[in-house]
């Protein structure tokens, strides 16, 4: 996964637009996309925060934690059902 943007560079950037610049060209200059920008921008006029949002939970898992522990053990038969080993 990618870092965040700092708050630093997103407060820059939104100040640079503010400032009359053009939003391709601080794009360009702080080498985000427009699409990021302009999602900062509207952060801004709505007065919510530039901070990033915290971490993002990754995929759930398949299967349960007794599953899980379960196939840690390994399997304990062979296929034809005799013992390993």
């Amino acid at each position: 996964m990618s870092k965040s943007y700092s708050v630093d560079l997103r407060e820059r950037a939104v100040a640079a637009v503010e400032a009359g610049r053009l939003q391709a060209e601080v794009g360009q200059l702080f080498r985000v996309s427009l699409a990021t920008l302009k999602r900062w921008l509207a952060q801004r006029r709505a007065g919510q925060s530039l901070a990033p949002k915290r971490g993002r939970p990754g995929p759930r898992p398949t299967f349960g934690h007794a599953e899980a522990a379960a196939g840690l053990t390994g399997p304990t038969a062979s296929r034809s059902g005799r013992p390993l080993g």
